[in-house]
């Protein structure tokens, strides 16, 4: 069982009928598989693909190039067995065998088959009566299954295609479908029925006894392959009739009666089977059930009947299968009822589709880890051996799920104090204890931190517990939004309010700490400017949706829209988040409601959640930012420097960083120069310039600056980048020891520009620069063309060169959007500072004019010459004018 490599994005993609954006546990081999444990698997060797992903890629292009014409005749003739396109049908890779499928539909469709459709129709049927009607049973073999499934998925193409509606030869046609459906196994049903869907109109009033026949036959047919096809071939008629015939034929209650009837294992097992076809073929209109059911199928996977198990195996496989991304936050309380049944069957069951899920998906899996954690938690430490052996062995891909790099860059730490809490856990407690903290917490790494420090509350000593409680009051004000703190309030405060009562005073003063750390959850549930719930909102903008939509069914679509608005990124613009929450529900509700409808309350539900009127519809520009980081949380052993703000880089800008030494600012571009923060762009190149360019070679600088640039760049280009910071011929002849700090500044700006840095990054840059220096590193700012970070004090320094001001003050980072002028002129703190600062240079400058009144005319002349020789001899007068704020 092997997931989709790529997760697709959220802006769904419809071909016909049929939603992409599934989670796919279908083809295994190429990454490991964790249900691959003994009897755990039903994987065979022989199913294993060892190709790599670019020879499977390649096999799947010669499929889609085949050529039409050969696999025409090849069907005309009614050999199609070594066809290349038919071989392909039964390939182990999942997206070979449908590009096998498309490409045969392709060329039965196109010109290579014109004139003879009816000679195609006639080759198909014998092929399907004499391959899969007249065999004695359904294959074992996968790919034959596969290929048998195709060949009728093929003769229903060509049926549905080639004869008109209403014409007397599409419901023989129809019934040699439903009759094959009984040879083949799980797979090649799975393949086959859908092509019932384009010919289930013609049966009309017959229809109903049918569907009736086929449900009972699902239910309560002693033999497996009969029970088999009547689930495939009730979905595949469902899939043509329309999302609302499972209401009307009770499709529903049918599967739920079979799978409660404890005393009747073929129910059981029919039930299973019918939930699996249905989340196979039904399309959409099945989901919203099949999550409701899905921990009833998951328990059967520990049934003491081996059909009912095996049954139950394939309606977990289809459901994962069949299910959008978007819904995999849906799926945690069926894994987790499933890790805390009673057999070890069912527990491994779930903890193998988590570790699958896990690696395919991690940042949708990872919604889950909140709720399902606890009860994964259950496993690691199960009695039985099979169980918490692969709950060791999924912990890895489920721990890698969470984001906070913090966490991720200690996991080994963090599994450890799991795996063994008696030994480990002080260890982890102290390396979270001096860790720097840059990302925010949110739920899902809470889930996989705070079981560690739970265990250091509850040991015996007072160091541990004191050290526990501490790391708890820090993580807990790491919290992005306090709401996420809830669910483990119930668990930690008990042990944190043991703690208040201890005999030591430092232990019970970091208790009553941390618990009010803990209980901001509670306190902010109510205040004013917090996140509002999402679903809440799509559950409210529905309410105005006409149509035959049922609760059950709108309920479970305002969960999914919820999610498409939680998930999207911060800045998208209102118009384009609507947009995808109406592909997302629409996916679901198509033919039951109105475009147009669901259009105004996805709206509705955005603006209600960003607390917008309609106006933001109409602005659907974007910024460029080459950096957008929300929510980022700065911390060291404790001590919060910044709570929950946000960072955010236009590309192109230059970006003066002010505020009070121990603020956080060095910090934050240590790690941005380190891109370790969660969610920034890994592809953005980050030059840091810490210092000015030493060398105590004897070189000339166009020499130095060869040996320090990428490979591959000429010594043309190292000379023409020269230029631009402003060297000429002389200047790059001299050494590194003959130029002044400034120079050496812009030599370090050179080097960054052919390293092709898109973000600039200086610390206090003009420190140790004389004043003529200090000017060639603001003229060489001023030309950069990409974004720059630099902190500074010096004011004058920040008015040439800032366009933007980050000011950094009480844990949050405020963006003033223009220059360093603008800033003081909007911030009072920092524009009375600055007054006080200017009144004190004056004072400080009267001083010293009445000092220079009192100096020699040979004193004189001899400042002047000095200021001249600074200021590079002619220019001095002009350039001394310009520097007046700076020349004391």
């Amino acid at each position: 069982m092997v997931m989709c490599l790529d997760p697709l994005p959220l802006r769904v993609r419809r071909e016909s009928r049929h939603i992409t954006m599934s989670i796919t546990l279908e083809h295994r081999g190429r990454v490991a598989s964790f249900g691959n444990l003994s009897e755990m698997s039903a994987q065979s060797a022989n199913d294993a693909d060892e190709r790599s992903a670019a020879d499977i890629t390649k096999a799947k292009e010669a499929v889609l190039e085949s050529d039409h014409a050969s696999f025409v005749a090849a069907v005309v003739s009614g050999d199609i067995a070594s066809s290349p396109v038919a071989v392909a049908t039964g390939d182990v890779a999942e997206e070979v065998r449908v590009a096998a499928l498309s490409a045969a539909r392709a060329a039965l469709s196109g010109a290579a088959a014109e004139g003879k459709s009816a000679e195609i129709l006639s080759a198909l049927a014998k092929m399907v009566e004499d391959n899969v009607v007249a065999a004695e049973a359904a294959t074992q073999d996968r790919s034959e299954d596969h290929r048998r499934g195709a060949l009728v998925a093929l003769y229903g193409h060509c049926a549905s295609t080639s004869l008109p509606a209403g014409d007397a030869g599409r419901e023989p046609a129809l019934k040699l479908i439903l009759k094959s459906l009984g040879k083949l196994g799980d797979r090649g049903c799975f393949v086959a029925a859908p092509a019932l869907a384009p010919l289930a109109a013609d049966l009309g009033f017959a229809s109903n006894a049918l569907v009736k026949q086929l449900m009972t036959d699902a239910t309560t047919s002693a033999s497996e392959s009969e029970r088999r096809a009547g689930a495939a071939g009730v979905a595949g008629l469902f899939s043509g009739f329309g999302g609302s015939s499972i209401a009307k034929f009770g499709a529903v209650t049918s599967v739920e009666e079979a799978l409660d009837a404890k005393k009747d294992a073929v129910a059981r097992a029919g039930g299973c089977a019918l939930y699996a076809h249905m989340c196979a073929t039904a399309d959409r209109a099945f989901e919203p059930f099949a999550v409701k059911l899905a921990p009833k199928v998951f328990a059967l996977q520990g049934d003491a009947s081996a059909e009912v198990r095996a049954a139950a195996d394939a309606g977990q496989t289809a459901l994962v299968k069949s299910l959008p991304l978007t819904a995999m936050k849906l799926l945690s309380p069926a894994l987790v009822h499933a890790m805390g049944h009673k057999s070890w069957q069912a527990k491994c069951g779930a903890l193998g589709t988590c570790g699958d899920l896990a690696q395919r998906v991690p940042q949708y899996f990872m919604r889950t880890i909140p709720e399902i954690f606890p009860a994964f938690l259950e496993c690691v430490f199960d009695t039985h051996p099979k169980v918490s052996a692969l709950a060791g062995h999924v912990m890895e891909p489920i721990c890698r799920c969470v984001k906070n790099a913090e966490v991720l860059g200690m996991l080994h730490l963090v599994m450890d104090a799991i795996r063994e809490p008696q030994k480990e856990t002080e260890t982890c407690l102290d390396k979270l204890m001096e860790t720097t903290f840059v990302n925010s917490m949110d739920a899902p790494s809470l889930a996989v931190v705070l079981p560690i420090i739970l265990r250091g509350l509850r040991e015996r000593t007072k160091e541990l517990k004191q050290k526990a409680a501490v790391t708890c009051g820090n993580i807990c004000a790491l919290v992005d939004d306090v709401r996420d703190l809830n669910p483990f309030i119930p668990s930690l405060k008990p042990e944190l309010e043991k703690c208040e009562e201890h005999s030591h005073p430092d232990l019970r003063e970091c208790a009553t700490k941390a618990k009010g750390s803990l209980l901001k959850g509670l306190e902010g549930q109510g205040a004013s400017g917090d996140r509002k719930d999402a679903t809440t909102c799509v559950v409210k903008a529905l309410e105005s949706v006409q149509g035959g939509v049922d609760a059950e069914t709108k309920a479970y679509a305002a969960s999914l829209g919820g999610w498409v608005i939680e998930s999207a990124p911060m800045r998208i613009p209102p118009s384009i988040l609507a947009n995808d929450v109406k592909h997302e529900l629409l996916a679901l509700l198509e033919g039951m409601v109105d475009e147009e409808q669901l259009k105004s309350a996805a709206e509705g539900a955005v603006l209600e959640y960003k607390g917008l009127d309609a106006a933001a519809l109409l602005d659907d520009e974007q910024k460029d930012y080459i950096v957008d980081l929300q929510g980022i949380i700065l911390a060291f052993a404790g001590r919060v420097l910044l709570q929950r703000t946000n960072f955010s880089l236009e590309r192109g800008k230059t970006y003066g960083i002010v505020g009070q030494n121990g603020t956080g600012k060095t910090t934050l571009l240590n790690r941005v120069a380190a891109k370790d923060i969660a969610g920034f762009p890994p592809d953005v190149s980050v030059y840091y310039i810490q210092h000015e360019i030493l060398s105590e070679k004897e070189e000339t600088i166009v020499d130095f600056m060869v040996q320090m640039v990428p490979e591959g760049v000429s010594r043309d280009t190292v000379v023409n980048t020269l230029k631009e910071v402003g060297f000429d011929d002389v200047k790059m002849a001299a050494t590194i020891q003959s130029l002044s700090g400034g120079w050496r500044m812009k030599l370090a700006i050179a080097r960054a520009m052919l390293w092709d840095a898109e973000v600039l990054l200086l610390d206090e840059p003009t420190n140790h620069l004389d004043i003529p220096s200090k000017e060639m590193l603001e003229e060489a700012l001023q030309s950069f063309e990409g974004t720059v970070i630099a902190i500074s004090h010096d004011r004058y320094f920040l008015r040439q060169i800032a366009t933007r001001v980050l000011n950094f003050d009480n844990g949050v980072v405020s963006d003033y959007m223009g220059d360093y002028s603008y800033f003081l002129e909007k911030n009072e703190k920092a524009g009375a500072r600055d007054a006080r600062l200017q009144k004190a240079a004056k004072e400080v400058e009267k001083t010293q004019v009445k000092a220079k009144s009192k100096m020699s005319k040979a004193e004189k002349a001899k400042l002047k010459k000095e200021k001249a020789k600074a200021f590079g001899g002619g220019s001095g007068k002009k350039k001394a004018n310009k520097n007046a704020g700076r020349w004391n």
